[in-house]
């Protein structure tokens, strides 16, 4: 076993995989300085060639994926105090936005806001896994969202 999630299905790697290498850039000065990697399987690499799914597939979410909030400010790094990590409960893939909610970041099994959920530009995004998914579902299902996993 890899140990590797895919990114699309959300299912643990058995085998091959195709590792996807992202490089976050500003669009007025190229000096990001982290680097993703994602991975997704063959399955899923299959079904992205032939669904035309674009390279940089790792920037498009659904409810229950596990992300991590980047801004600019923070300039890509991981450990800046802006930063935070949380999960997607629905998204606005037409105009790239997607509303989340977040971990308070000293208190990292509270969420910041039980209320409401938080609107987050698609650019601050990517995908990062910090916990197990089934506890990401049971979250979800106790803040009244309907999920089928």
């Amino acid at each position: 076993m890899s140990g590797l999630i895919c990114e699309l299905c959300n299912k643990v790697i058995w085998g091959e995989f195709i590792e996807n290498k992202v490089k976050l850039k500003k669009t007025h000065q190229n000096d990001y300085l982290a680097k993703f990697t994602s991975y997704m399987c063959v399955n899923c690499a299959i079904k992205a060639d032939v669904l035309g799914i674009p390279e940089d597939w790792n920037r498009y979410f659904k409810p229950g994926d596990q992300i991590v909030y980047i801004p600019d400010h923070a300039k890509g790094k991981l450990n800046h105090p802006a930063v935070m990590f949380g999960f997607v409960c629905s998204v606005d893939p037409e105009n790239r936005v997607a509303w989340c909610r977040y971990f308070i970041r000293n208190r990292p099994t509270e969420l910041r806001t039980v209320a409401n959920t938080e609107r987050t530009d698609y650019r601050h995004l990517l995908h990062h896994k910090t916990r197990d998914q089934e506890e990401i579902w049971t979250l979800m299902r106790e803040l009244g969202y309907k999920i089928d996993a």
